[in-house]
């Protein structure tokens, strides 16, 4: 039955209740990552399906897109090869005085062929530091790569949509407090 739920809507998370019988079966289907970041609720109801033992089931599917954000293990990046990067180790700056001036535990890693520079100096490990350096590189050759359709580009498209829908509501609710204001001549 789940398969006509694919064919209602393609959002990212699906519950479908099924009562047969005064037995509940519960099932979620994951259709793909959602897009669209709208809190939506509807009911379906269908009667009249054939069954083997009854002529009468009553099918209940409950959608609810939730609001789902993207996340980084989701998302799929550009490989980094070894070949294409270039690492250099330099000596730190910023605050924690005469320690982080004389240790080179900073990582400066270039990638060869788009010439991105990524310097990172995060913690005092220089592992840690080449960790999150890579994670950088990857995310930002992945946003000249494919632009609006990065991993970046899609975060920020999220903040966008979320910053345009507070407005909205913000704008929304002015408007209603005007209207109560008029309505009961309150000033």
């Amino acid at each position: 039955m789940c398969h006509l739920i694919d064919k209602l809507a393609f959002f990212s998370s699906i519950r479908c209740e099924r009562i047969l019988h005064g037995a509940s079966y519960n099932r979620t289907a994951d259709i793909g990552t959602a897009m669209n970041l709208f809190n939506y609720h509807r009911l379906f109801n269908l009667n009249k399906i054939p069954n083997n033992r009854c002529l009468r089931t009553q099918l209940t599917f409950s959608i609810q897109l939730r609001n789902y954000s993207i996340r980084r293990k989701d998302f799929t990046f550009p490989e980094l090869k070894e070949e294409d990067l270039e690492e250099t180790f330099v000596r730190g700056s910023g605050p924690g005085g005469q320690a982080v001036n004389q240790t080179a535990n900073c990582v400066v890693l270039k990638h060869k062929p788009t010439g991105i520079v990524i310097k990172c100096h995060e913690s005092r490990s220089l592992e840690e530091n080449r960790k999150i350096a890579k994670l950088r590189l990857e995310d930002k050759l992945d946003l000249h790569l494919h632009g609006e359709e990065s991993y970046l580009g899609q975060i920020e498209k999220e903040e966008r949509i979320s910053r345009k829908e507070k407005k909205n509501r913000a704008q929304k609710k002015l408007a209603l407090k005007k209207a109560f204001k008029e309505r009961e001549n309150l000033d």
